[in-house]
């Protein structure tokens, strides 16, 4: 089992580092605030991205998780669509072998072993 006191949860980890931000000069803050508006341009531009190759930009940005579930969603039912259309024709390939036989078409080998 892990020890509960070995955790830092996220009010002590935000207090190490605004005390650790406080040691920096203004140069390294400078860098560090240029890399974190880098970070978030390059975020932006992959959802852009995303909702573009569909072929419209959407107006609304959805968190990574939304876009998860949504994709999940679709796969889930493209799946369901396939597994429909397969089972479908299997049914209507059992009706026409019940016609066949029904209606004297098949040849009386195939009933044989």
């Amino acid at each position: 089992m892990k020890n509960k006191s070995a955790k830092i949860n996220t009010q002590q980890f935000t207090q190490l580092l605004n005390r650790s931000i406080q040691q920096l000069d203004q140069d390294k803050l400078a860098a560090l605030r240029a890399a974190r508006q880098t970070a978030l341009s390059k975020q932006r531009v992959s959802v852009a991205a995303a909702t573009l190759s569909s072929g419209h930009l959407l107006p609304i940005h959805l968190s990574l998780r939304a876009q998860k579930w949504i994709i999940a969603v679709l796969v889930t039912a493209i799946l369901l669509s396939a597994w429909s259309v397969l089972q479908h024709q299997h049914e209507q390939q059992i009706n026409e072998l019940d016609i066949a036989i029904l209606s004297d078409e098949m040849p009386i080998e195939i009933f044989v072993d």
